[in-house]
């Protein structure tokens, strides 16, 4: 087994993004920035990649236990809360939800 990330990082650099639709190819192309950033993924990010990846494994082809068993080489970033739904805007005489 090989970790997804990696897997998915030399996809990245043959160009094979190319052959994909605008959409998905400029999806994949962000969380490829992810992966190589110091932040690295939430799970969320890595469901995305692996639905793209599984959808598009006819270009692809990624090993099907690869997909279905993914190792990552790092844990998942935790997800914040949103700043917005914090902050009360001044204007605003109470916090609407």
């Amino acid at each position: 087994m090989q970790y997804i990330d990696s897997i998915f990082n030399k996809i990245v650099s043959s160009n094979l993004l190319d052959l994909l639709s605008h959409r998905d190819s400029k999806i994949l192309a962000s969380l490829a920035k992810s992966i190589n950033s110091t932040s690295y993924l939430t799970e969320k990010q890595a469901k995305l990649l692996l639905r793209l990846l599984k959808e598009n494994n006819s270009v692809f082809q990624i090993d099907a236990d690869n997909l279905n068993n993914p190792l990552w080489t790092r844990s998942f970033r935790p997800v914040t809360e949103d700043r917005k739904s914090t902050r009360l805007n001044s204007s605003h005489r109470c916090i609407s939800y």
